[in-house]
């Protein structure tokens, strides 16, 4: 019987998920997550035998993967900013785009000491973990609507071993301190969306934290009409929105806003995808 090397398995099931439609590369993650391997390690172990157990393991990684399920969610771990964090299906997988926001707000934040930051609908708590760990005299708040959401959260903070205040809130119902800075990824796709979308994201991943009303802006409708409140003079608030977005989110921001500063950062496609609003500036752009 030929040896079953990792090799020889790994390339199998890539064809296999090639020929089903999916991603070939989900099965390389999901290895090397599991065996806390970089590619290196693969390479220089490639043409040795793969355990019986582990052989098992792949066959139940590739049916889940044929199914849908997202790599991160079998392995229960994805990587944001350079941090590894748990994540399950109670909350968002973190996806590359959204570091642009974390630049974009250390690259205003070189320095500053001793900033109040909150972190609104955390999920997992990328943004408000990943500062707390770029600037750990940062004061943090993590907050979310979802109970769920905030003990992975917990968890993640736990293992980053920073210390965050956490709030369960729906927007600001129980917020009731003011920030220097307000950072958010909120839900903002349309539930029109729902035909265009890949199906592992519509099957696995929480429709709380992906849907919006009013064509995805409900949130920043409520949001730009209360956030000069839990905002202290100059403050800023950094978020990311829907690529088709920009045009709907000014005219939202000239209502709600009129004296903010305005900017928009573009994503990796060389789309606009975050704005940063700085209270009573005066300026957009």
């Amino acid at each position: 019987m030929a040896k079953q090397t990792y090799f020889k398995l790994i390339n199998a099931a890539k064809t296999q998920l090639t020929k089903a439609g999916k991603d070939p590369e989900a099965i390389v993650y999901v290895l090397l997550e599991r065996k806390q391997w970089t590619m290196t390690d693969f390479l220089v172990n490639q043409q040795q035998a793969m355990p019986l157990i582990e052989q098992r393991q792949l066959a139940a990684d590739i049916k889940a993967l044929l199914a849908d399920e997202p790599p991160q969610y079998l392995v229960k771990r994805s990587w944001f900013y350079g941090l590894p964090f748990y994540v399950d299906s109670r909350v968002l997988i973190p996806r590359m785009d959204t570091e642009i926001l974390i630049s974009w707000v250390l690259a205003d934040y070189p320095d500053t000491k001793q900033l109040k930051v909150l972190d609104l609908g955390t999920g997992s708590g990328i943004l408000g973990l990943t500062l707390k760990q770029q600037h750990p005299d940062w004061q943090v708040t993590l907050a979310d609507i979802s109970t769920d959401a905030l003990a992975v959260a917990k968890l993640n903070a736990a293992k980053l071993k920073v210390d965050v205040t956490l709030v369960q809130s729906d927007m600001f119902a129980n917020i009731a301190a003011k920030f220097d800075l307000i950072v958010s990824n909120p839900p903002y796709i349309g539930v029109q969306e729902r035909d265009v979308m890949d199906a592992s994201v519509l099957k696995y991943e929480p429709q709380i934290a992906l849907f919006a009303e009013n064509k995805g802006l409900a949130f920043y409708q409520h949001f730009f009409t209360t956030v000069s409140q839990y905002l202290k003079a100059q403050g800023r608030f950094y978020m990311e929105f829907g690529f088709q977005q920009k045009a709907a989110l000014k005219a939202l921001l000239q209502t709600e806003l009129p004296t903010a500063g305005i900017a928009f950062h573009k994503d990796l496609a060389q789309k606009d995808r975050v704005l940063r609003g700085i209270i009573n500036s005066g300026t957009n752009q």
